[in-house]
C-alpha cells in the first residue's frame, strides 16, 4: 500500500498543502508530494498561523520523532530558543539530556545560593501542605472579595465588571508578549486585567474592565482562511468553585496523577489442549501469580501448525523487566510450555523520565508549588501528586488532561484526580474532651470513603484538622460531622434555651459554670451574643452538666444593670477610676462595655453594688493607677487567656472575640482598644485567623462584608429576589440578570420591572405606594433618605441612626450625614436645637 502511494505520487508530484503549511501528519504515507518547488517558486514551509516555523527543540538532539509531518523547522542553522527550565534550576529536573528546556547552569548557580526550602509537615502524615500564603480573599455570589487588616473589605470584584475573550488557533509558541504585540498591531490598547496563554492548546484568556473591549477584539481579528486566529467570547467566572460551608477553608490545589508501568505480553505455547486449558485455570484462580500478583490470562483458539495444533496462553500488563526464566519459574516442571515468547515493552521512558514529563505538562498548565513521585516500588501504576499555586490551575489541569495521551507514549493514558481538601480549626480542650469520639469518625471515613485526616497543633489554645479525598461531598460530610461533634448541644430547658445575663461576665455564676464543667468533664461555652449555652462532650456527660447549669441559672439571684458613661467619666474610668470601682465591688461584678455607644460599665451584682458603682463615678476621686501590661485593653483586668496583637496590646480570649464579631457588624473595621482606645491600628488578617476558631473567622469576614455594603446602598444593591445573595453595582441605566435565582432587576431603582421604565413603574404601583406612605406616617416610621431603610422613632431627640446603612438622620428634614457630629451642629443651625 507505502509503495502504490509512492509510486502515485512520483507519477503525479502534486505538493501536500498540509506540508508546505508545516502540518502533514503522515509522512512517508502522504500521496502527496513533500518535495520543495525548485527555482523562483521554491517555497519554505510556513507555520499554521502563516508565519515563519520556529525551530524544532528535538530535531537538533535526534529525537523527534515526527519526521517531515514536524511543524517546527528542522534547520541546523536554526538557533533553538534557550527557555531556562525552571526545575533544572531548583535541581529537581528528572529529564537530564532529554529535557526539553535550556538547562543554564548560571541560574543554578543563583538559585542554589541558599539552602533550599521545603514546606515543612504540618501534622502526622501531612507531608506537604496545598495552602501556601493565604491571601484572604473569599467568593461571594457572582464575584469575589479581597480583604485587608481590620477584616476590611478593600476589594469587590464582580463577574460583570469584566469584559472575557479567548483566543484560538494561537501561533506555535506564543506568549503573553507575543499576544500584546498581537493587540498593539491591531490597535488594540485597552488595558488587561488578566491573560493567560496555555500553550498546549494554543489558546490565549484576555481578560479587561473595558466593557467594550470583547466587542472591540472582535471586530479588528477577523479571521479570513483556515488556520488564522478566531475569536470566541466566555462568561467571566470569578468565583472559584467551593464545597466548604462558611466556616470552613476550603482548597483544590492538589492533583493526583497515576498512569500504567511499561508493561509486556508473553504468549505461552503449547502443545497440548490439557496443559494450556491447566495453565488458564491456574492463572485465573490465582494459583499461578507472577511476583504475588493475580496475572489475567487468555487462551486463543487452536491454529493448525503443519500437522500439529498449537495452544495460546496470553498473559497482559506484565512488568517491563519480565523474561522468559521469570515465567517459565511460575510453572512447575511438567506443565511447561513449550515456547514463551515476549513482546516489546509498551513504552521506553524511564521512571524518572516520565515523571518529568508529566511535571513539565502540568507546568504548561500554570504554576506548580511542589511536585513529587508517590509511585513507591511495586504495583501496576506510576503516581505523582502536584500542587498547584492557584486553584483555578489546578481545575483546568484536570478537565483538560485527564485521560490525554502521555507525553512519552501515545498509547499511556494520563489518570487525574482532584484532591479537596477542608481545614477546620478549633479549641485544643475540645479536641480533647471529643479525642475518642473524633477517632472513630477518623476511622469510619478513611475506611469506607478513603478519606485522609492529618491533625496538627496550630499554637497553644488550638488544635487543627485537615480533611482530604477525592470527592468533594465525601469531604464535605465528613466534615460536618466533624463540626457537630465539636460544636456539642444547645442548653435548653424545655423548649428555651438556658441563659443568665450573669454569664456575660466574669460573675459568682460563671465561676459555678467552670466547677459544673469540670465535675461533668465537658466543655461549657457561654456565646454572649446568641445569649445561650453550648455543651460538648459524649451524650451522657451532657445531660448531667444541662441538669446541673439548669439548678445553677434558677438559683441565681444576680440583677443586671449598665451606666452610661460621659466624655468626664470615661477618661476618669481610663486614667484607673474603672480599677477603684473593680478593686471595690470585685472584678466579677463590674464589667466595661467598650464597644457600645456610649460606653458604658455593666453591674452585675446587688443593687446595693449598683449604687455604690454610681456614687463612684459621681465622685471621681483623683487616681493614679493606670492599666498594668498584662492588664486587658477592653476590661482593664488581668487578662485572661490572653491574646497578644502585633501591636503589642493584650486582650481577654473573650473580650477580643467580643471586639472582633461587634466591630465587624457594626463599623465593618476592626480596630485594636489598647492604650485606652487610643491604639486604632487595624488588627492583622493573621491576629485574626490566628487567634480565632476557623468558623469565627470567617465569621468575621462574613459580618464585615454585610456592613460595607450596608454602608453604600449608593454603590451596592442586592438582588431583587428575597434572600438572594448576589449583588450588582448600581448604574444610571441597565439591568442586573441574576445568574444565581435568574430574575432581571434594574441598576437604576434596584426593582425588578422587565419592558417597563422606572416611571411607569412608579405610576403603576402608586395607588400602593400612597398607601404605604400613609401607614408609616401613622406608625411614625420614615425611610432612611440614604438607603431607604424604614426608621422608627419613639422618644429621644431628632438624630436618628440608620441600622442599616449607619448614615446619621435629621428626623426632621431627613438630610443625612457622615458622622453624628455634623448632624447635631445641623440640627443646632437649622432647626434651633435637638429637638428634645
Amino acid at each position: 500500500m507505502d509503495q502504490g502511494w509512492a509510486a502515485l505520487r512520483d507519477a503525479l508530484p502534486t505538493p501536500c498543502r498540509y506540508f508546505l503549511a508545516g502540518n502533514c501528519q503522515r509522512g512517508v504515507r502522504c500521496q502527496f508530494s513533500h518535495d520543495q518547488p525548485a527555482g523562483d517558486h521554491a517555497t519554505t514551509p510556513r507555520a499554521r498561523n502563516g508565519g515563519p516555523r520556529p525551530p524544532c527543540i528535538y530535531f537538533p538532539r535526534g529525537v523527534c520523532k515526527k519526521g517531515d509531518a514536524c511543524q517546527y523547522s528542522h534547520d541546523t542553522n536554526a538557533e533553538v530558543p534557550k527557555i531556562p527550565c525552571k526545575h533544572f534550576a531548583k535541581g529537581s529536573c528528572f529529564a537530564g539530556d532529554n529535557c526539553r528546556w535550556f538547562h543554564d547552569l548560571e541560574m543554578v548557580e543563583i538559585q542554589h545560593t541558599s539552602p533550599r526550602q521545603v514546606p515543612q509537615s504540618e501534622g502526622h502524615g501531612m507531608k506537604r501542605d496545598d495552602s501556601l500564603s493565604e491571601d484572604f480573599t473569599r467568593p461571594i455570589s457572582g464575584g469575589v472579595v479581597q480583604y485587608g487588616d481590620g477584616a476590611t473589605v478593600e476589594k469587590i470584584s464582580l463577574d460583570a465588571d469584566y469584559s472575557t475573550v479567548r483566543l484560538i488557533n494561537l501561533p506555535a509558541g506564543s506568549t503573553k508578549q507575543s499576544v500584546l504585540d498581537m493587540l498593539r498591531r491591531l490597535d488594540i490598547n485597552m488595558s488587561l486585567d488578566y491573560i493567560r496563554v496555555y500553550s498546549i492548546k494554543l489558546i490565549a484568556e484576555l481578560r479587561s474592565t473595558d466593557p467594550d473591549f470583547a466587542k472591540t477584539v472582535s471586530s479588528k481579528i477577523l479571521p479570513n482562511r483556515r488556520g488564522d486566529v478566531q475569536v470566541a467570547h466566555f462568561a467571566t467566572t470569578l468565583t472559584k468553585p467551593t464545597f466548604g460551608a462558611a466556616g470552613r477553608h476550603s482548597t483544590t490545589k492538589k492533583v493526583h496523577v497515576s498512569w500504567y508501568r511499561p508493561t509486556r505480553t508473553v504468549w505461552l505455547k503449547f502443545d497440548n489442549e490439557s496443559l494450556a486449558k491447566v495453565a488458564k485455570a491456574c492463572f485465573d484462580s490465582g494459583e499461578y501469580k507472577f511476583r504475588e500478583r493475580v496475572v489475567k490470562a487468555k487462551l486463543s483458539t487452536t491454529q493448525p501448525r503443519r500437522d500439529r495444533a498449537v495452544w495460546t496462553v496470553e498473559l497482559t500488563s506484565l512488568p517491563a523487566d519480565t523474561t522468559e526464566t521469570l515465567v517459565r519459574a511460575i510453572f512447575k516442571p511438567d506443565q511447561q510450555p513449550k515456547y514463551v515468547m515476549l513482546s516489546s515493552v509498551s513504552y521506553t521512558a524511564s521512571d524518572q523520565d516520565a515523571c518529568a514529563a508529566v511535571q513539565s505538562m502540568l507546568s504548561e498548565v500554570g504554576d506548580l508549588a511542589w511536585f513529587e513521585d508517590t509511585s513507591g516500588s511495586g504495583g501496576t501504576r506510576l503516581k505523582a501528586l502536584a500542587c498547584f499555586k492557584r486553584e483555578d490551575d489546578a481545575r483546568r489541569a484536570f478537565e483538560e488532561l485527564n485521560n490525554l495521551e502521555a507525553p512519552f507514549s501515545s498509547h499511556v493514558k494520563l489518570v487525574l484526580d482532584l484532591a479537596h481538601s477542608i481545614k477546620l480549626k478549633f479549641f485544643k480542650r475540645i479536641y480533647d474532651v471529643v479525642e475518642p469520639e473524633l477517632q472513630e469518625l477518623k476511622t469510619k471515613w478513611e475506611k469506607e470513603k478513603h478519606l485522609n485526616f492529618y491533625d496538627y497543633s496550630a499554637d497553644r489554645l488550638f488544635k487543627g484538622l485537615k480533611i482530604e479525598g477525592q470527592k468533594s461531598e465525601d469531604v464535605v460530610a465528613a466534615a460536618e460531622e466533624v463540626e457537630a461533634l465539636v460544636s456539642g448541644i444547645v442548653a435548653m430547658d424545655g423548649k428555651t434555651a438556658l441563659w443568665n445575663p450573669a454569664l456575660g461576665s466574669g460573675s459568682g455564676l460563671l465561676q459555678k459554670v467552670q466547677d459544673i464543667e469540670q465535675s461533668a468533664r465537658v466543655i461549657i461555652l457561654c456565646d454572649k451574643m446568641k445569649a445561650r449555652i453550648r455543651v460538648i462532650g459524649p451524650s451522657a456527660r451532657q445531660d448531667i452538666a444541662i441538669q446541673l447549669l439548669t439548678e445553677a441559672i434558677k438559683e441565681e439571684k444576680s440583677a443586671y444593670f449598665s451606666i452610661d458613661l460621659t466624655t468626664e467619666q470615661y477618661e476618669w474610668a481610663r486614667q484607673g477610676g474603672f480599677r477603684a470601682i473593680t478593686a471595690k465591688l470585685g472584678r466579677n461584678v463590674a464589667k466595661l462595655d467598650l464597644l457600645s455607644d456610649p460606653k458604658r460599665i455593666v453591674i452585675l451584682g446587688s443593687q446595693l453594688q449598683y449604687m455604690t458603682a454610681r456614687f463612684l463615678l459621681l465622685e471621681m476621686q483623683e487616681v493614679h493607677s493606670t492599666a498594668g501590661k498584662d492588664d486587658c485593653s477592653i476590661c482593664w483586668a488581668e487578662a485572661e487567656d490572653p491574646v497578644r496583637t502585633a501591636c503589642d496590646h493584650l486582650y481577654c480570649s473573650d473580650c477580643f472575640e467580643g471586639l472582633v464579631h461587634s466591630a465587624a457588624s457594626t463599623l465593618g473595621r476592626i480596630e485594636c482598644k489598647g492604650d485606652g482606645d487610643t491604639c486604632h491600628k487595624l488588627v492583622s488578617l493573621v491576629d485574626l485567623s490566628k487567634h480565632l476558631t476557623s468558623s469565627g473567622f470567617e465569621k468575621v469576614l462574613s459580618q464585615s462584608f454585610r456592613s460595607y455594603i450596608s454602608a453604600r446602598p449608593l454603590e451596592y444593591r442586592h438582588c431583587s429576589t428575597t434572600d438572594c445573595p448576589q449583588i450588582f453595582r448600581t448604574a444610571t441605566s441597565g439591568a442586573h440578570h441574576c445568574t444565581e435565582c435568574l430574575k432581571t432587576t434594574c441598576k437604576t431603582c434596584g426593582e425588578s420591572h422587565d419592558g417597563m421604565s422606572c416611571d411607569q413603574k412608579n405610576e403603576h404601583s402608586s395607588e400602593e405606594q400612597l398607601q404605604l406612605r400613609k401607614l408609616k406616617w401613622e406608625l411614625g416610621i420614615k425611610d432612611c433618605p440614604k438607603c431607604k431603610t424604614s426608621i422608627e422613632k419613639t422618644d429621644g431627640c431628632n438624630h436618628m441612626t440608620c441600622g442599616g446603612c449607619g448614615a446619621h438622620v435629621c428626623w426632621v428634614c431627613l438630610k443625612f450625614f457622615s458622622t453624628s457630629g455634623r448632624c447635631y451642629s445641623h440640627l443646632t443651625e437649622a432647626h434651633g436645637g435637638f429637638g428634645l
